[in-house]
């Protein structure tokens, strides 16, 4: 229903304000991975954007002798909402520190909640055992934490059993969702950061989203101001 109420709203912007194509500008999103402590060259990856959907898209694999990484059915939009899918996987003797993280343009507003959750699985590729620890998704607006939906950190482990056997990560249906009220305001970007330790000779891969949401009042009220403008 909030999505429609702001859909109708846009419906009748258009209407009253029509602009020219080369008018309506779109931001790509912003992608950080590092490894180690050591910030990766994403140029690997593909950006792009499907104008039917107002959507960005970002795939791609990227991979070195100690690890390897792939971004998959990740989109985000000013709308906005952020989901996103990212795997790795350790081919070193140690634990390995993964950190990926997206950031959003956001536009319209004021908006004045937000959800986060996600959910993973883990693969033991010797049979010695699978370990996931320091498990952490934050939520940011405008680049900050917003630590009412912060999920974790947690703890995922796994076997030994035999090699390449998979689990989950949570056991249970996954992390959240988690979702907390906002000051009504005008924020400027949404973002994810997921953060994990991985053990070595393993692989992990988890997807999830950030979503960020208007009460329908405010929306509601919008939509007949602009419409009775529209009238005069």
């Amino acid at each position: 229903m909030k999505r429609l109420l702001g859909a109708s709203v846009l419906f009748v912007v258009a209407a009253c304000f029509p602009l020219r194509a080369s008018e309506v500008i779109s931001f790509p999103p912003v992608v950080s991975i590092s490894v180690g402590g050591v910030q990766v060259d994403t140029e690997g990856l593909k950006i792009t954007y499907d104008p039917s959907t107002q959507q960005w898209h970002v795939v791609g694999d990227i991979a070195t002798a100690d690890w390897s990484l792939s971004v998959s059915g990740t989109s985000t939009t000013p709308d906005p909402f952020i989901l996103y899918g990212f795997g790795a996987a350790n081919l070193t003797g140690a634990p390995l520190t993964f950190s990926f993280s997206i950031t959003t343009p956001v536009r319209e507003g004021p908006y004045d909640e937000i959800s986060n959750s996600f959910n993973g699985s883990m693969t033991d590729f010797a049979g010695d055992g699978v370990n996931l620890s320091g498990i952490v998704l934050r939520a940011l607006l405008n680049g900050l934490n917003v630590p009412a939906v912060q999920l974790g950190p947690s703890t995922c482990t796994g076997g030994p059993g035999a090699p390449l056997t998979g689990y989950p990560c949570p056991a249970g249906p996954g992390f959240g969702p988690v979702s907390a009220m906002l000051t009504p305001l005008f924020y400027t970007s949404l973002g994810m950061d997921l953060t994990f330790t991985l053990s070595p000779g393993d692989s992990a891969s988890f997807n999830g989203a950030v979503d960020l949401t208007a009460s329908p009042e405010p929306t509601t009220a919008a939509l007949i101001g602009l419409s009775l403008l529209c009238l005069a």
